[in-house]
């Protein structure tokens, strides 16, 4: 992104996952004295990254769940610094799985697996580059929806 590699990783030190960022140049050389947490596990939980957007506005956006389950967006500078608070995208984090995610003009449309029920429902979301919901409701937008007899 702009000639930089953002490097985002879950490091576990026997405690629960926390993530972090390295940047480096097209050379490969680390821009960031000491990779920076991004995400700290000092509430007991689990985060993992899943994917990194560039930003329209500058620097990027990642995409990561907490526990495996509830899925956030961060909106992080070119220094490595969150531009603002950390927001979940869905209102039920129960037996939620991340799918994927695309890129458009206007934002992120974030899609995900219910698991509850013992269903495969799939949800989505939209939110725009600073986060807010453009699809209504929190976890609103049905996809596709099973229903087992």
């Amino acid at each position: 992104i702009n000639g930089y590699y953002y490097t985002f990783y879950a490091k576990e030190y026997w405690a629960p996952s926390e993530i972090w960022l390295q940047i480096y140049d097209q050379s490969g050389n680390i821009v960031l004295p000491e990779p920076v947490t991004i995400i700290s596990n000092s509430d007991g939980n689990n985060y993992y990254p899943r994917l990194v957007f560039k930003n329209p506005e500058g620097g990027v956006i990642l995409l990561f769940d907490q526990n495996g389950t509830d899925i956030r967006f961060a909106s992080i500078d070119s220094n490595g610094q969150l531009v603002n608070e950390v927001v979940s995208i869905i209102a039920n984090t129960d037996g939620q799985l991340f799918q994927d995610a695309v890129l458009t003009q206007e934002g992120i449309f974030i899609t995900w697996k219910d698991l509850r029920n013992n269903n495969g429902d799939i949800f989505g979301q939209y939110i725009d580059f600073e986060g807010m919901i453009l699809s209504g409701e929190i976890g609103k937008v049905v996809i596709l929806h099973f229903i087992f007899s």
